[in-house]
C-alpha cells in the first residue's frame, strides 16, 4: 500500500526483497564499480559500495538475480542515486536507489524476483 512521504521517515513507495548478491555500478563517468545489494523492490535497489556518489547521478546498475533453478537473470536498468550515506555497519556507503522505467526482460526478471 502506498503511503505518503514523511520528513525523516520512509520515502519508499514499493515493497523491498532482501537480496545480498553482487552487483555492478556504471558511474557518470564511464567508471564501472562493483557494489553488493542489501535488498530490491519494483521500484529501486539498496546497494553498498565503497564510493560515495552524488544524489541525483544517474548510474546503470547489473545484478544477477537468482529466478530459476539453474542460474540466475542478468537484470540490467538505469537508476537515479536517491540518497546515499556512510553505514560502517555495511562497510560503505549506503545507496539508495531508485529505477527508471525498466525495459521489458528487466521487468520480467524481477517480477519473477519478487513474486
Amino acid at each position: 500500500m502506498d503511503q505518503p512521504a514523511l520528513p525523516g521517515k520512509e520515502r519508499r513507495t514499493t515493497e523491498r526483497k532482501t537480496l545480498r548478491t553482487a552487483a555492478q555500478l556504471k558511474l557518470p563517468s564511464g567508471h564501472v564499480v562493483d557494489a553488493r545489494t542489501l535488498d530490491i523492490g519494483k521500484g529501486g535497489a539498496g546497494v553498498v559500495s565503497d564510493y560515495n556518489l552524488v544524489v541525483g547521478a544517474k548510474v546503470a546498475v547489473r545484478i544477477t538475480l537468482p529466478v530459476t533453478s539453474s542460474g540466475g537473470v542478468v537484470f540490467e536498468a538505469t537508476a537515479t542515486v536517491a540518497n546515499c550515506t556512510l553505514a560502517s555497519k555495511d562497510g560503505g556507503f549506503r545507496l539508495g536507489l531508485q529505477f527508471q522505467p525498466l525495459e521489458t526482460a528487466a521487468a520480467a526478471a524481477l517480477k519473477a524476483l519478487l513474486s
